[in-house]
């Protein structure tokens, strides 16, 4: 960035009373921690559910995560127990296939 560009940015947010270091700075959330100590495979109405520490697994929607069969739950159960400290959804292949 040249210097004529950068004193007229520095003077724009400075009339605005905006420090430029915030506006530039990003902010990436906190990683999620594990908050679950055991993962649990059920079944209900034919179809299986997820669940951690006794909580039901829900999609980004809300809605309670069912799987078809014992198979695919069993997998995406064990997705969720080899996370370690931090929940690296990235990682979970399985699963974000699973919530299509």
């Amino acid at each position: 960035m040249s210097s004529v560009a950068r004193s007229v940015i520095q003077k724009f947010f400075t009339i605005r009373n905006v420090s430029i270091r915030k506006t530039l700075c990003r902010h990436y959330p906190a990683p999620v921690k594990r908050f679950y100590r055991s993962v649990h495979v059920s079944e209900s109405d034919g179809r299986y559910e997820i669940s951690l520490d006794k909580r039901k697994l829900k999609t980004p929607s809300g809605t309670l995560l069912q799987l078809p069969n014992e198979a695919l739950a069993a997998a995406v159960a064990t997705e969720w127990d080899l996370q370690q400290k931090i929940i690296q959804r990235h990682n979970m292949h399985i699963v974000s296939n699973s919530l299509n």
